[in-house]
Formats: C-alpha cells, sequence, structure tokens
C-alpha cells in the first residue's frame, strides 16, 4: 500500500521517553554471548548502457523483493535560493504519472501487494518500492512511467505545496522536531545540506521551472543507482532493468557540490521557544568530516560507549546517577560529506544548567581519558551481536544495504561488516575521541519560554528564536552587581 504520509527523510522523527532513576544503582550490562557466523550476501555490480548503476543482493527467504532508486544530490542539489525542492520533486514522484492518476496508481501498488515511499534526504532522493516477487516486472514499468511521464503541471505543484505546507506545520508542533531541526540548521550553516532544513516560507517561492530545472539536473541514469533484492539472478534483473528503463536517456550534468562538513567555532547556544512544553529537551551536535572505513566503524563504537544504550556513559551519568534527565542518549547521522554526533537529552527545566554542563563534561571525558578496555569490548560486541537482528527482517536488510550505497560505499563496505568491528581497538576509538568531543558543540534548547528564561540567563550567551526558527535576540549572562 502506498504511503500517504510525506516523508521529509532526515528530519523524521521518532519518540523516545524515559524516567529519572536517580537512586538505582548503575548497572553493568550483560555478557554478549558468543557470536554465530553470518555470511552475508555478495552484492553484485553491472553498470547499464545509459550509465545507470544496477546492484543486486540475492535473497530468497522471503516472497517479497524490493527495489531502491537513489538519485544522487538531494537537497544538497536543491538550488540555494529555493532549499526543498528535492522535497517537492519526492512529493510529485509519489503522486501518480500523467498515464496513471492517484487513484489508479495506489491502486496497482496495492494489487502488487506493494509499499511505496519516496523521501529527499541531504544526498539523495530515495524512491523505495517493496512488493510481492511475482511483480517484478509490473513494478517496473510503474517506475519506469513514474521516471518517464511524470505529472509535472502547474496544478500539481499547487496541490504538493500546500499538502507539504500542512505537514510541516503539523510536525513544527513537535518540540523534538523543532529541536532536531533548528540544531542541524545551525551545524549546516552555509552548506549545501542545509537546504534540507527549510521551512514553510521557501515553499511559498517554489514553482515549475525550478522544479524542471532540478530534475533536469538530478534524474538522470547516469547520476542514479538502483538497488535490487531479493530472489533473481544479476542476469534477469539486468535484462528486465534495461528493458523498462532503457529509453531514459543519457544526460550530462555537473555533480553535487558537498564539500566537508565542519564544526562550530566555539561552543554555541541556542533556544528555541515551544510552548506548553514542561520540559526542557536538549540537543548536542558537533560535526566531523568524511571518515574512512576503519573510523567510521570506531565512531559507531564510541557512540555506542557514550549513549547508545541502556548502560551507556550518559545514561547512568544524567538519568541514573543524578536524576538530571528523563533521558539521554546518542546517535551518528552519516553523510557523504561527513557525519554529525548528536546527543538529546530530556530534563526538568529548575536543573537545566546542571544537566547541560554534566552531559559536556561527561561527553569530553572521552576526548581526556581512553575508555576502558571491557567499554570497547561490550560495545563492539553489541554492535556485531545486534547486526544480524538488525538486518532479520526484509525491509531492514534491504534499507541497510540501501543506506551503504547512498553514501558511496559498495560491496567491500557491506560483506566487512564484522571485521570492520573486530578491527577496532581502544586506542583507536581513543584517537577519535580526541578528535570529536575536543571540538565545538552547538547546543538547542527547545522549552517553555516562560518557563526556562530565568535558566537560560545563567549561561554566558544564548541565541532566542521563535518556534519556527526565525532569529530573534540574543540573551547574555547577567553581571553580579
Amino acid at each position: 500500500m502506498k504511503k500517504s504520509a510525506l516523508a521529509l527523510g532526515l528530519l523524521a522523527l521518532v519518540a523516545a521517553s524515559g524516567r529519572s532513576t536517580a537512586q538505582e544503582r548503575p548497572r553493568r550490562p550483560p555478557p554478549i554471548e558468543p557470536l554465530a557466523v553470518l555470511k552475508l550476501p555478495e552484492l553484485q555490480f553491472r553498470e547499464l548502457a545509459n550509465g545507470l548503476k544496477l546492484w543486486l543482493a540475492f535473497r530468497d527467504t522471503s516472497s517479497l523483493m524490493s527495489l531502491d532508486l537513489l538519485f544522487d544530490g538531494g537537497e544538497s542539489a536543491s538550488p540555494e535560493k529555493g532549499p526543498g525542492m528535492a522535497t517537492l520533486a519526492s512529493a510529485l514522484l509519489n503522486s501518480g504519472t500523467f498515464a496513471r492518476r492517484l487513484p489508479q496508481f495506489e491502486e496497482d501498488i496495492e494489487a502488487m501487494g506493494g509499499d511505496l515511499t519516496v523521501q529527499a534526504t541531504p544526498d539523495a532522493v530515495h524512491l523505495r518500492f517493496r512488493f510481492l516477487d511475482e511483480f517484478l516486472d509490473e513494478a517496473l514499468a510503474l517506475v519506469g512511467e513514474m521516471i518517464l511521464q511524470p505529472d509535472y503541471t502547474e496544478r500539481a505543484v499547487q496541490i504538493a505545496k500546500t499538502s507539504i505546507t500542512y505537514d510541516l506545520l503539523d510536525r513544527e508542533r513537535d518540540p523534538e522536531f523543532a529541536a532536531r531541526r533548528h540544531v542541524l540548521r545551525l551545524l549546516f550553516a552555509g552548506h549545501p545540506y542545509g537546504r534540507s532544513t527549510f521551512g514553510r516560507e521557501a515553499i511559498r517561492g517554489w514553482t515549475l521551472k525550478d522544479l524542471l530545472a532540478f530534475v533536469g539536473q538530478t534524474f538522470r541514469p547516469n547520476n542514479t543507482q538502483i538497488l535490487l533484492v531479493g530472489n533473481a539472478t544479476i542476469n534477469t534483473a539486468t535484462r528486465k532493468v534495461s528493458h523498462y528503463l532503457n529509453t531514459w536517456p543519457r544526460r550530462d550534468g555537473p555533480s553535487p557540490a558537498r564539500p566537508s562538513l565542519r564544526p562550530p567555532d566555539r561552543d554555541r547556544f541556542a533556544f528555541i521557544d515551544v510552548p506548553k512544553m514542561s520540559d526542557c529537551l536538549v540537543f548536542a551536535g558537533t560535526v566531523l568530516p568524511p571518515l574512512s572505513a576503519g573510523e567510521s566503524t570506531a565512531l559507531q563504537v564510541l557512540n555506542q560507549i557514550l549513549g547508545g544504550s541502556l548502560f551507556a556513559r550518559l545514561n547512568l551519568s544524567l538519568r541514573e546517577s543524578k536524576g538530571y534527565a528523563r533521558f539521554a542518549t546518542s546517535e551518528v547521522l552519516p553523510f557523504r560529506a561527513g557525519s554529525v554526533f548528536l546527543i538529546k537529552a530530556a530534563v526538568p527545566s529548575d536543573v537545566l544548567v546542571q544537566a547541560v554542563g554534566e552531559l559536556l563534561a561527561e561527553t569530553r571525558k572521552l576526548a581526556k581519558e581512553p575508555p576502558l578496555a571491557d567499554e570497547v569490548a561490550q560495545a563492539k560486541g553489541y554492535l556485531m551481536a545486534h547486526f544480524p537482528v538488525a538486518i532479520e527482517r526484509f525491509d531492514l536488510f534491504s534499507g541497510r544495504i540501501a543506506e551503504t550505497i547512498a553514501l558511496g560505499a559498495g560491496e567491500e563496505r557491506w560483506s566487512r561488516t564484522y571485521e570492520a568491528v573486530i578491527g577496532v581497538d581502544a586506542p583507536r576509538v581513543f584517537a577519535l575521541g580526541q578528535r570529536v568531543f575536543a571540538q565545538p558543540f552547538w547546543v538547542v534548547i527547545a522549552g517553555a519560554k516562560e518557563a526556562c528564561l530565568d535558566r537560560l540567563a545563567e549561561f554566558e550567551s544564548v541565541d532566542l528564536f521563535e518556534p519556527g526558527g526565525a532569529y530573534l535576540s540574543t540573551l547574555t549572562k547577567r553581571k553580579e552587581p
């Protein structure tokens, strides 16, 4: 079944909750059980005559097949004066074709036992289609029609603009969405990725002319990768994909500009007003330039130690030991131009200053002191033991491979997942921790202004923003008389 909700890629959120348990003693994580041998299916590759790059992963344990189409560029290819154009193109791709209007489009997808979404990320426009394997030809015919016979008209653009506006208006009421978007907006300032954090004001300027220019630049076969996962051979996949997409003409065009991400020049603090919040939501983030495969894996281990589980340092310190936070977690957001390291915590407003101070102090310990050997071993064991679980479901399996391809990696990065984790040791984790956590952070606090204003005055300097993200003023620390 076609999903009707607009997927905003990077800005899609997962709710989290937690309770303070200051009286609980920190617990050691359970031992990791011995690992089973895991043999990942090979990623096979072909390049078609028009430049379309085809990947195949054979999997015969399900009656489903998946097709992922990745147009390189995403929001980073949107025009600087028209951010969000990739999101508009995604919405129109998922709204029917010139020959197959929306009701018929949705009915045909459902008849294939299918589910189709299109979303824009900073790096790609990603079409994801799951369907019963007996409908491979019908699915390829539909995708070919979406690309070659799109419904790009003034009326379709206006309908999409209205839908995206209301969707964004609804999302902006969610404090987590507002805070996450804002910290990414600040971290991506001046970078093409910043176009992925557009607000409702940008939507008014979208035009059909700009859309057609974006599509012409981005939706080219020699700028696109296709991944098929299921019960098929590379020869069958090549023949069928060529049959339905061979009339898609190769075109020259510029590559997306993606300079390396750079951290802020100093620790900076921002507050975004979200009315009626009882707690404060804190996001702290910094960025790294592109990493090698070994460094990327070490970063995952580092994340696991700091905030990746209930037994991680942030949770044990802020939640269990000091009772400052309802929850405290961390995550890594990988992109082609680098990575974002993001920390999130929900704290009561009366301990906001103490919680932010403890969060930064606990984080920067990993830049000053090597992690314990058993912390590294537990983090590695967790990642290795949970990887098979993370790809057990068909959709998670195909999604993991698609993410690998979207990041510019291929068969070697995919097949050497275990070996990469095994190769991480405590010195490598510490060396990366010194790079990541000695850097400045942007700290964004979301909360109700009336509950937080007095607390904010205890920081040296805080930039204040309205709920939609517009800058209001800068609040500086009160000087003692």
